[in-house]
């Protein structure tokens, strides 16, 4: 009885054979053939390990910018990526993080059902950097990684993935011509907002689009974000010679 329940245990504290255990159970819930589940779940459960094992390259590759960022500029810097955050979060927080996954999917669809709002969130990806923040703020704030923490992040989970479509709705039938799709990201709120500033301050004629403006070509970075891009990189190219310079100065100095 003690190695079985020791089996459990180990499962469910491995991350990666835990969602790959929910891939298999959701396929099989689709009645896929047996083929398709065992595929559906090996490439997820291998797609954890490569997201898990990314983080620690990830770590290994930025350690050394970031001292060379600290020297040169004085300044502690973070990688603004939402991608990298998660998957050097999800190597000490996975299994709490899974969990919630699990209970806001299944408090999402219960709210659609029993409530107005109609919405069922399947954007993955996004539901993971969700249940991976409410896992590591719960877990912060002192209330452990146990069912507590997992029953309120999957409360807020599927609470936020349940309403935050709803906010933006009125805008994609706009876009979308029909009330069929809706869009489900973790940017809602802000898409939400501007689309309210746009309606109050915007321009009235649906007509006038800034992709209609003339822009003298010496300015056509307002059109491709890299000519943006490689015109901040020129301008900046100074200082990053400065930058390399300098540290391999203090490279020969070690």
């Amino acid at each position: 009885m003690n190695g079985i329940l020791n089996f459990i245990v180990s499962v469910a504290t491995t991350p990666a054979l835990l969602v790959g255990l929910i891939a298999m159970l959701g396929l099989i819930l689709q009645k896929k053939t047996a083929s398709t589940v065992i595929q559906g779940s090996i490439k997820t459960f291998a797609g954890f390990l490569v997201l898990t094992g990314g983080a620690g390259i990830l770590v290994t590759s930025l350690n050394p910018f970031a001292t060379m960022f600290q020297h040169v500029f004085n300044a502690k810097g973070v990688v603004p990526s939402n991608e990298a955050v998660v998957a050097l979060a999800l190597v000490k927080y996975g299994t709490p993080a899974a969990l919630i996954m699990i209970v806001g999917f299944i408090v999402n669809v219960i709210l659609a059902r029993f409530t107005r709002f109609k919405y069922i969130f399947l954007t993955g990806q996004a539901m993971l950097y969700v249940s991976t923040m409410s896992a590591v703020v719960l877990i912060s704030a002192g209330l452990g990684n146990g069912w507590l923490t997992i029953l309120l992040g999957g409360i807020f989970e599927g609470t936020l993935l349940t309403i935050t479509p709803a906010l933006t709705q009125r805008y994609m039938r706009k876009i979308t011509s029909n009330d069929e799709v809706a869009m489900g990201h973790t940017g809602n709120m802000g898409y939400a907002l501007s689309g309210w500033l746009g309606e109050k301050f915007g321009n009235k004629d649906p007509e006038k689009s800034t992709e209609k403006l003339n822009i003298p070509l010496y300015c056509l970075c307002g059109h491709s974000s890299r000519d943006f891009c490689s015109r901040i990189c020129g301008c900046s190219s100074r200082r990053s010679y400065d930058f390399v310079r300098n540290y391999s100065s203090i490279s020969r100095d070690c």
